[in-house]
């Protein structure tokens, strides 16, 4: 997985600040056409073949900010066209993940590669040990036959000279359900029927190809006028921004919502009704897994549906906190902030939301409108306690532990970040169930401060909640 100090991060970055900038100045669609040639200009130093192809990749990504899928782009319309249709349309269809075919660079299929450091020692650990008879040696060296090979990676973990490296497929590497694929051409694929919008892999591709639909335009709209609109605001945003949470706050406020709400004020009642429905589980001798993480549900729906009984049935505190915004104010326009891709699925499809944009994208909300949260007065919103520690891993059954704490005989039990390996752990549940009554799942290591919509790193966020 890439680090987000990388060349592309800052390219994205600068892409929707310039993006919302256009917006506020109110020449969107007079200048956005414009956009491709005044960051990449002849005299460039291209990434790619030319700068052509740079600028190519430019409006693909600008087309994303504006919700477009990249796959019905016809190449003619101008990209003033699609920002006019962005800013009439309130809603980002579904899939959430599209792809920039142009941006995919073919790369080679997953293989172990024997180096330059292989001595053709006469033990030869990596020959008695390969599983398939795939290695042979000539000119006193390992060779690989890539037709029987299987990567088990058992060459690579013997060899006393580390001479065999692993040459991965970042992105196929990186979805912990085999939902990406390369076509005889070496495209990238997305089975839709398997994604479960985790956007591990959109952060893994070095090249930028996968890359998820933006709300951002229909949400500055909607900040530019004097409708009412809502803030939801994740507790993972602490640590997210410089200053103190109640200074991330004021800034959020700053860029024109009406309303602030800690999205921790939700994760109270998931706790409160977690808890009981724990309880009523376990009197029927069956554990229950929580239900807070999208990602992980719909892992549950698409991989996993011997565990479909086995989730919480309680709704995530964005939808609970989302529900009562409404309820204040029925005609208020709520929106998700927070560190996740898959929760932008989830608000989809949740009548209580109408929007999510992550860390990622407010980050360039604050930037356009010149904020600096440091600067920022503390706003007034009541911090909500314990519940904020759902932010990180471990956070909701510390959360539930401690509502349920007369009952100290209850097991919990933590799956920190889904991969392949941890699937195949789930999926052996119904012949061998976990010793704990209370499962917590999250798809991201960390919990919701490693998402791929966060900006900070979370070894150092994770400080904020302990």
């Amino acid at each position: 997985m890439l680090t987000s100090k990388n060349q592309y991060t800052y390219l994205r970055r600068e892409l929707a600040t310039n993006v919302l900038r256009l917006h506020r100045e109110g020449a969107l669609e007079t200048e956005i056409d414009k956009v491709p040639v005044s960051m990449i200009p002849r005299d460039h130093d291209h990434s790619r073949c030319c700068v052509y192809k740079d600028r190519a990749m430019i409006r693909s990504r600008l087309l994303s900010l504006m919700g477009v899928a990249l796959e019905e782009d016809d190449e003619y319309t101008p990209l003033s066209s699609y920002a006019h249709k962005a800013l009439k349309q309130e809603v980002t269809p579904f899939p959430i993940l599209t792809i920039i075919k142009e941006g995919c660079s073919s790369c080679t299929k997953s293989r172990y590669q024997v180096t330059e450091l292989c001595r053709g020692c006469l033990a030869r650990p990596c020959k008695t040990n390969c599983p398939k008879d795939a290695i042979s040696f000539m000119n006193n060296r390992a060779v690989i036959d890539e037709e029987k090979c299987v990567n088990c990676g058992k060459c690579m973990q013997v060899c006393p000279f580390s001479a065999i490296n692993y040459l991965p497929v970042p992105c196929e590497d990186a979805c912990p359900v085999n939902a990406i694929s390369k076509d005889d051409y070496g495209q990238v694929h997305i089975d839709w029927d398997a994604c479960i919008d985790c956007g591990k892999c959109s952060r893994a591709c070095p090249f930028g190809a996968i890359v998820e639909r933006s709300q951002i335009l229909q949400v500055a709209q909607r900040l530019l006028s004097d409708r009412s609109i809502t803030a939801l605001v994740a507790p993972s945003v602490d640590g997210q921004f410089p200053g103190s949470l109640k200074q991330i706050l004021s800034g959020i406020r700053k860029i024109g919502f009406t309303h602030v709400i800690e999205v921790a004020e939700g994760a109270q009642i998931t706790v409160e009704q977690e808890a009981q429905e724990l309880l009523d589980r376990r009197g029927e001798g069956v554990f229950m897994t929580t239900s807070c993480c999208s990602a992980y549900v719909s892992c549950v729906e698409k991989h996993l549906p011997d565990l479909n009984d086995r989730i919480s049935h309680t709704r995530s505190p964005m939808s609970f906190c989302a529900e009562q915004a409404k309820l204040e104010d029925p005609e208020t326009f709520t929106v998700f902030l927070g560190p996740c891709i898959a929760k932008k699925q989830e608000g989809a499809i949740d009548p209580y939301v109408d929007a999510v944009l992550t860390f990622e994208e407010l980050a360039a909300f604050f930037v356009a409108a010149d904020i600096d949260t440091q600067e920022e007065p503390e706003d007034d919103t009541r911090l909500q306690g314990l519940p904020r520690v759902f932010a990180v891993s471990s956070g909701v059954s510390t959360s539930i532990k401690s509502r349920l704490s007369e009952h100290e005989d209850i097991i919990y039990e933590q799956i920190d970040g889904i991969d392949r390996k941890r699937i195949r752990l789930m999926k052996s549940w119904k012949k061998r169930p976990p010793a704990a009554d209370l499962v917590e799942v999250m798809c991201c290591e960390s919990g919701c401060i490693g998402g791929p919509g966060c900006i900070a790193d979370p070894r150092l966020t994770r400080r904020r909640f302990s």
